[in-house]
């Protein structure tokens, strides 16, 4: 069995990966190989197929590949690749991790891939953290807002509306004041964990009409994390983009690559499907989406305080909304969804 040193030296003297040609050097037969990525940093491969190493972290320095060449046999096979990060030390790292996986690959009996996985666990965290990029907070919210953007994808079809001008009334990935906004409209997308229709408010103006003739309506759905739950992000996102399709129904490739780069600029991207599917999946809604009316949500105002203002000491103020107003009817959700799209106005 090669020592710490010697693994180093060997990683050393292997040359950088080609796209899916990985040069490697067997540490245990059929099970483990050294090998480096194209940018040069260590790595190693842990041959079986994904299934076989049960939960894996959220970490983007684990992926799992079903097309892996090994030079210089050319030999395919599934591997999982654990590699070295940038940071400092991120090679030397992996060096133990492979010294550490050699000797437990030896051991009699040999462990199975998953429980060889929950063995080194401790040491994979050194390779990074989290690689998400969203929490499971704004995963939820996106989920609410792909769920409203759905409805509206939908009815833009039956109208005969492109889905380009469904995708422009949404600005949540902005970071705007509302989540979705047409002239003289507006729809703020909500998401809870609770029992009850119960939302964090960030603000005193968040539900409040901005102009004079502005309508602003809350859409709200009740919906959990759950580790056994099989729906995920990705799922949500891919509902979506199942839509953006032109008349014929193929793909609407400037539709596609549009809503692509909203999902960017809200934290999502596609290049960390693989990690955002380990993480929890989110339950069947047990709130059922629905769209209800600003005004008769009995929403936090001015009125609320003694003599119709703030304490002047009060710099900001949030608070959590119940609510408690009857939801929109279908034929009034339609007509929202309606004016959204330019219809009727």
């Amino acid at each position: 069995m090669l020592g710490i040193e010697e693994i180093v030296e060997s990683l050393q003297r292997i040359p950088p990966a080609r796209g899916n040609r990985w040069n490697v050097v067997e540490l245990v037969p059929g099970r483990a190989h050294l090998t480096r990525a194209e940018d040069g940093l260590f790595a190693l491969f842990l041959e079986g197929d994904k299934a076989s190493f049960g939960a894996l972290p959220a970490i983007s320095a684990v992926q799992h590949s079903d097309d892996v060449i090994a030079l210089p046999a050319g030999r395919k096979f599934s591997a999982l690749r654990l590699i070295g990060g940038d940071q400092a030390n991120g090679n030397r790292v992996l060096a133990h991790i492979a010294y550490e996986t050699t000797w437990r690959l030896q051991s009699d009996p040999r462990p199975k891939n998953d429980e060889l996985i929950r063995a080194i666990g401790w040491l994979l965290i050194l390779l990074g953290t989290d690689a998400s990029g969203m929490s499971l907070e704004r995963q939820k919210g996106l989920i609410g807002e792909c769920m409203f953007l759905r409805m509206l994808l939908l009815r833009a079809q039956e109208q005969g509306i492109s889905s380009m001008r469904a995708l422009s009334t949404w600005t949540g990935h902005e970071n705007s004041k509302r989540d979705f906004y047409a002239r003289g409209l507006a729809v703020e997308a909500k998401s809870t964990g609770s029992a009850m229709r119960l939302h964090q408010i960030s603000s005193m103006d968040q539900l409040a009409p901005q102009e004079a003739d502005e309508d602003v309506y809350l859409f709200s759905v009740g919906i959990r994390q759950d580790r056994t739950a099989p729906r995920k992000i990705t799922n949500y996102v891919a509902d979506v983009e199942a839509l953006l399709v032109d008349a014929r129904g193929r793909r609407d490739d400037a539709a596609s690559e549009h809503f692509r780069g909203q999902l960017r600029a809200y934290g999502f991207d596609w290049s960390q499907r693989e990690i955002y599917e380990r993480m929890d999946g989110f339950l069947a809604p047990h709130l059922a989406p629905a769209l209800f009316k600003e005004s008769e949500l009995r929403r936090l105002k001015l009125e609320d305080f003694v003599g119709g203002r703030v304490p002047e000491t009060v710099r900001s103020v949030a608070y959590s909304l119940e609510v408690m107003a009857p939801p929109m009817s279908t034929n009034e959700l339609n007509e929202v969804l309606d004016r959204l799209l330019g219809i009727g106005r």
